[in-house]
């Protein structure tokens, strides 16, 4: 992974919690481990936009099928519409943090 990161704008392999390609491979998801999470080309590796920060660094990440969401695992569960990139869901558990989140494809 470190060899792929270093064309994405302001990555390095340290910094990087979770990444994913969207279904289409057109666009990566980067989870930071600064609570940053952000959208970059697939093809030159620009950042497109900055989707989120959150307070806590990120543990997991995933897409789902038809691309258009991006849920987090951190010190809440986040689910982002990776259309507008916006926070369209937070849900802070009552017991644990969690550690995975995955779509039910």
């Amino acid at each position: 992974m470190a060899i792929v990161l270093n064309k994405y704008e302001g990555l390095s392999y340290e910094d990087v919690a979770a990444a994913m390609f969207t279904p289409d491979g057109r666009r990566l998801v980067v989870a930071g481990r600064d609570g940053i999470v952000t959208l970059h080309s697939a093809t030159d590796g620009a950042q497109l936009r900055e989707l989120a920060r959150l307070r806590h660094g990120i543990d997991h990440l995933d897409i789902s099928p038809d691309g258009t969401r991006v849920a987090l695992a951190s010190d809440t569960l986040v689910l982002l519409d990776l259309v507008h990139g916006q926070v369209v869901g937070q849900l802070r558990p009552h017991a644990e943090q969690p550690y995975n989140v995955d779509f039910d494809s």
